[in-house]
């Protein structure tokens, strides 16, 4: 009689949005509140679906997460490193939990508010930038400083201080992308006013400046891509596509030397720490860590094609392979890189299952013509190839999450919002 009781006065729609809202918030804010929300979650889905009476709404996205939580789950016990197989595991428990979740939900018929979870989302991120700039500033004018370095200086590295349990980069410059595409979803549907879509539009290319993540650079220009083709008439995409290829090889061709001279990149320098910098680096000598690291991990692969060598030895296996004076070896990276580091736990079936995820968010995206999803699929799965985005809390919540957001949405919306 409680647990009905419960779920008459708890679980209503309103009891659950606000549980969704506070994870998302504090997901980007990185306050401690978003573990609490999530084990709520935990005991919602993973408790109370085995209470319900009617049958379980199940779908392909709940059995492709499943099935990607229990192949980790099998892999320890082909893993040496107990300790560390269980730490990770742990980590992986929204994939199993998520589901649950949502099929609750989904059996029961909570109508849940996926426009205002979008909006929380959008604004969260916006006011942990102006968090981020106002400490910022305040370091700078504390020190004595001139205020120029605030643009001529990567601050990247004050997001550390400012959280309360630190940031990460790539993860920030992924939330900002994705704000940046769900603002133009937003502004169609006329949610939110044209002052504030063009402030935040300009805050977050400035932020987007200041977080120096060339990864982020790379995903805004597949958002701007897409959302040229959202404007453009279906018969016109493929004159677009063509167009813009010649038009960007003929520069190329005619302007390769100021190219060349543009970039020009001098090592011997000392401005490290600005934005201009990496970039360049990244034209000239890519990401020396990075290779090295993929190297290994594929030579890994190879060795373990089918299984892995489960989920707590990877970087124990990487480690071997690397000189004890570098970088990567002292700080114990990972692949930085989702499809190998999932390679290489689990072998080429883990890795045919986060595929399959992504396809069939492609699949749901292309039927319903979803700008907003396929924002989301490009990029996570871009950001995949130079993180192991899943292997943090910030990147677990957001991919599974929004996953599960966007589908819902996508699924059951009737709106027909195009750019």
């Amino acid at each position: 009689m409680r647990t009905l009781n419960f779920n008459k006065v708890f679980l209503k729609e309103k009891g659950l949005n606000f549980l969704i809202c506070t994870l998302l918030f504090s997901l980007t804010m990185s306050m401690g509140l978003s573990s609490v929300a999530l084990v709520i979650m935990y005991v919602i889905g993973g408790v109370l679906i085995f209470l319900s009476k009617k049958p379980l709404a199940i779908k392909n996205i709940d059995i492709l997460f499943l099935l990607f939580f229990c192949v980790f789950l099998l892999s320890i016990f082909w893993s040496t490193n107990l300790p560390e197989s269980i730490n990770e595991l742990t980590k992986l428990l929204p994939f199993l939990f998520t589901p649950f979740f949502f099929i609750y939900c989904r059996t029961n018929d909570v109508k849940l508010n996926y426009i205002l979870f979008i909006k929380v989302f959008v604004y969260s991120v916006l006011l942990f930038g102006l968090v981020l700039i106002i400490s910022s500033t305040y370091n700078i004018v504390v020190n004595n400083k001139p205020i120029i370095e605030l643009v001529t200086k990567n601050v990247r590295f004050n997001l550390v201080k400012i959280s309360p349990i630190g940031f990460h980069t790539p993860y920030f410059g992924m939330f900002l992308v994705f704000s940046f595409a769900l603002l133009f979803f937003l502004k169609e549907r006329k949610s939110i006013s044209f002052l504030f879509f063009f402030s935040s539009i300009g805050f977050i290319l400035f932020l987007l400046y200041l977080n120096s993540n060339i990864t982020s650079y790379i995903c805004l220009l597949l958002v701007l891509l897409l959302i040229a083709l959202f404007k453009i008439k279906k018969k016109y995409v493929y004159y677009f596509l063509i167009i813009s290829s010649l038009l960007a090889l003929v520069l190329y061709i005619g302007f390769k030397k100021d190219i060349k001279e543009a970039l020009h990149f001098d090592p011997a320098v000392s401005y490290w720490e600005t934005p201009k910098y990496r970039i360049l680096r990244f034209f000239h000598e890519g990401d020396p860590t990075r290779k090295q690291t993929w190297k290994y991990s594929t030579s890994i692969i190879k060795d373990n094609i089918y299984f892995g060598v489960g989920i707590g030895d990877f970087v124990d296996e990487l480690q071997t392979k690397r000189d004890k004076n570098t970088y990567a070896y002292i700080n114990k990276l990972d692949a930085h890189n989702q499809y190998l580091n999932v390679a290489g736990k689990t072998g080429i079936i883990g890795l045919i299952i986060i595929i399959a995820i992504i396809l069939n968010n492609i699949i749901i995206a292309r039927k319903n013509n979803s700008f907003i999803f396929y924002s989301f699929i490009l990029i996570t799965s871009t950001s995949f190839f130079t993180d192991s985005i899943l292997s943090r809390q910030w990147g677990l919540i957001f991919f599974c999450i929004f996953n599960y957001i966007l589908y819902e949405y996508t699924k059951s919306s009737k709106e027909k919002v195009r750019l």
